[in-house]
């Protein structure tokens, strides 16, 4: 998991609003949080976590076209079947935002998720 200090993590959130965790039914931010973790860096494997953030950067400039960079919100994150699975509550119409999913869910194939090298396929019953 990547090493991120409070500080570090409150200018993440602040240039990633939709890395701020919420509650999942009320959309409001705990009330005892404090910047110790963000959305999506520490529920993926380490290797991908960097492959999440710069996904999130090109996610926000996308949405920062349609005013929704305060509106999306991420619903899951995780790892399924050997790649990166990000569910979210929608983009807006006409826009790259499931362009971006999609290459970047394709990209997380070929990055050990452990380590954040160059993958290879190797299995023994579960993809990873």
């Amino acid at each position: 998991m990547l090493n991120l200090t409070r500080e570090e993590n409150k200018i993440l959130i602040e240039y990633f609003p939709f890395l701020q965790p919420r509650n999942v039914w009320t959309d409001k931010i705990p009330e005892n949080y404090d910047y110790d973790y963000i959305l999506g860096v520490g529920d993926l494997p380490y290797g991908w976590e960097r492959l999440f953030l710069l996904y999130c950067k090109h996610l926000k400039v996308e949405l920062d076209k349609f005013d929704f960079t305060n509106k999306f919100r991420f619903s899951q994150i995780k790892e399924k079947y050997g790649d990166m699975r990000l569910y979210n509550n929608g983009y807006p119409r006409d826009n790259k935002c499931s362009d971006l999913e999609y290459i970047y869910s394709h990209l997380s194939t070929y990055v050990c998720q452990e380590c954040g090298k160059p993958a290879k396929y190797e299995s023994r019953g579960w993809i990873a």
